[in-house]
């Protein structure tokens, strides 16, 4: 029936995509094999689409779906079979006309555009395999191109902040805007580790290089999207790749810095996951690894770990800030303090945008910071409790003030009965029921001495709390606004309006609020 063949191809298409997928987990395309591109003088023909709309269907029906052809198509390439290469692909094209000729009319039709459109330049680009460099469809794009004899290691790229901002098409969209991009970039990846196995050996350019920053490029952007899943499978294929593309002859401090990365990029998945506790100490974790790094360098020696270890800081005092994980002393003195320090001393070493945008993030953050707690302590002097306990405070030193006394004239009373019932025995003629009065007298004022000494040593350490509290919360209201004015100054006199710190403006009135 026509229910039943509908399922068939519908399953039939699943299955294929789920085919050439399992392509970007295929290791075997990252073996040292050396192949020469087939190149095919023949032209792909143009599709005619006939004049009646109603006789596609007809004329279009015994080709395959559009998932199903693209499988075939990166099965034929990998065999270097370039006429069946694009025999498929013009079957794919097919396909993907005749589902969207059966649409006209229909309510679906403008939604189905975007994907529509994408799916028709992921073709022209498969197209442009057989027909153009491998150097010159990456540079389209917006990959690296990295030659091979430039750069032997594969690291990251260090500009955390700005991954993932130079793959087009990626900004805020729904779900299904999001699955259509996903899609576009997972054909991207399955082409470059086509190029990677047939032209691993070639000078033109890194394969490796490239697919990294692409598979970088791809979960960071899906992070930015909340796509937490898609993320994090990219981020597993990257791990694998750098481990199937690590060698001895690359540099030590290269492949840890490379580990750390990723590591940092681990933590925030699990952030957008929900699972902030552990996201919190992996990166305390990397901050104590990269601190150990740094120890064992000169200061400006090593660029990457600085920058990572800022990068590091600056997250977790963000993320402990949000989620109230520790105090804001702590945060501030052991992380976004010295991580807005360390991008201004990072950014007068090596003057760079990168750097540049950085610095203005980090100290951003710390004005921020600063800024919302100089306004808590601020509501905090004005309100109504605050103005109580400073009254009770001064109470409680007036208090002291008349215990000081009573303590002074207990004192003296007890060295007087003491003097007394001394001289009393001593006397001549002593008489044993003066001497007992005595000492009875002189342990009264010893007790009423011990009683009012304790109280007074008690309302001692109230008021000496009270005036280090009240004098440390005055103070610190001075202490934040200056740095937070100081930090917006910097941040503003580091960044341009062209660069991607977000809304500058809202940083500038805050400014100008304090000031």
């Amino acid at each position: 029936s026509n229910s039943s063949e509908k399922s068939r191809n519908e399953l039939k298409e699943k299955w294929s995509q789920d085919c050439w997928r399992m392509m970007n987990w295929d290791d075997s395309l990252l073996g040292n094999h050396t192949s020469t591109q087939t190149q095919s003088s023949s032209q792909v023909a143009f599709l005619s689409i006939p004049n009646n709309v109603r006789d596609v269907g007809r004329v279009f029906t015994s080709f395959p779906g559009f998932h199903e052809s693209l499988n075939a198509a990166f099965r034929s390439i990998l065999r270097d079979d370039a006429e069946n290469y694009c025999h498929h692909l013009l079957q794919a094209r097919r396909s993907l006309i005749l589902k969207m000729s059966k649409e006209i009319g229909t309510e679906s039709i403008l939604s189905g555009i975007p994907d529509f459109v994408s799916k028709m330049q992921v073709l022209n680009d498969l197209d442009d395999v057989l027909e153009e460099s491998p150097v010159t469809i990456l540079q389209r794009w917006g990959l690296q191109n990295i030659k091979q004899s430039d750069q032997t290691e594969y690291s990251l790229p260090v500009d955390l902040n700005q991954i993932g901002s130079k793959v087009p098409g990626w900004t805020n969209q729904d779900r299904s805007s999001f699955d259509t991009q996903e899609f576009v970039m997972a054909i991207r990846e399955v082409v470059l580790r086509i190029f990677f196995k047939m032209h691993n050996a070639d000078g033109d350019f890194n394969p490796k290089s490239a697919l990294v920053t692409h598979l970088w490029n791809c979960c960071s952007s899906a992070q930015q999207q909340g796509q937490t899943e898609v993320a994090d499978s990219c981020l597993k294929r990257l791990r694998h790749i750098l481990g199937l593309c690590s060698n001895n002859s690359q540099d030590t401090n290269a492949r840890v810095m490379t580990s750390m990365q990723v590591h940092l990029e681990e933590s925030n998945v699990m952030k957008n996951r929900g699972d902030f506790t552990s996201a919190i100490r992996t990166v305390k974790l990397i901050i104590g690894r990269l601190e150990g790094i740094r120890s064992e360098h000169a200061p400006g020696s090593n660029d990457c770990a600085e920058i990572l270890l800022s990068q590091a800081l600056l997250k977790c005092g963000l993320w402990m800030t949000r989620y109230k994980t520790e105090s804001a002393k702590t945060i501030l003195s052991n992380f976004l303090r010295p991580a807005s320090e360390m991008t201004r001393k990072i950014l007068e070493h090596n003057y760079t945008s990168e750097n540049a945008i950085n610095a203005s993030v980090a100290n951003f953050a710390l004005a921020e910071f600063v800024a919302n707690h100089y306004d808590s302590v601020e509501a905090r002097i004005k309100s109504h409790e605050w103005k109580v306990a400073g009254i009770a405070a001064g109470e409680r030193r007036e208090e002291l003030n008349k215990c000081t006394e009573l303590y002074r004239e207990a004192r003296k009373k007890a060295i007087e009965a003491e003097s007394a019932l001394k001289s009393k025995r001593n006397g001549k003629g002593k008489q044993r029921k003066s001497v007992d009065n005595l000492a009875e007298i002189l342990e009264t004022r010893k007790k009423e001495f011990h009683d009012i000494h304790i109280h007074l040593r008690t309302l001692e350490r109230e008021v000496d709390m009270d005036t280090k509290e009240r004098s440390a919360v005055e103070r610190s209201i001075s202490q934040f606004l200056i740095l937070a004015i100081e930090s917006y100054g910097a941040a503003l006199s580091i960044c341009n309006a062209g660069d991607q710190v977000g809304d500058i403006s809202k940083h500038v009135f805050r400014m100008i609020s304090l000031w």
